[in-house]
C-alpha cells in the first residue's frame, strides 16, 4: 500500500472548503441533545442544522490534542499520530 501526503498548499484548500461548508451548509441532525448542546455553546442552530462559524472551529481546533493515539480491536496495536515524536505502528499497519 502507497501513502500519498497532501502537500501544505492543499491543506490549506481543503481547510478553507470545509470552512465554507461547516459555516454556509451546516450539519443537520435529528438528535435534539446535539443540537441543544449546539446552541449552548454559542452556534446558529435552525431547522435542525448547526452552523459552524470560523472563529468557533478556530476556537475549537486550538483546543485539540496536538498527538494522539488510536488502537485496533486488540489494543497492543497502536498507531501515534501528530507529534508524538517516532511513530510506532504494528507491521500489520505499515505501509508495504
Amino acid at each position: 500500500m502507497n501513502f500519498h501526503y497532501v502537500g501544505i498548499e492543499d491543506l490549506e484548500k481543503i481547510h478553507e472548503a470545509t470552512l465554507v461548508i461547516l459555516e454556509t451548509i451546516g450539519v443537520r441532525s435529528k438528535s435534539q441533545r446535539f443540537l441543544d448542546k449546539a446552541a449552548s455553546l454559542g452556534l446558529k442552530v435552525q431547522d435542525g442544522t448547526i452552523y459552524f462559524p470560523r472563529e468557533k472551529v478556530a476556537e475549537a481546533l486550538g483546543t485539540a490534542p496536538s498527538h494522539f493515539s488510536t488502537y485496533g480491536r486488540d489494543e497492543t496495536k497502536e498507531i501515534k499520530w501528530g507529534k508524538a515524536g517516532p511513530i510506532t505502528t504494528p507491521a500489520s499497519a505499515r505501509p508495504s
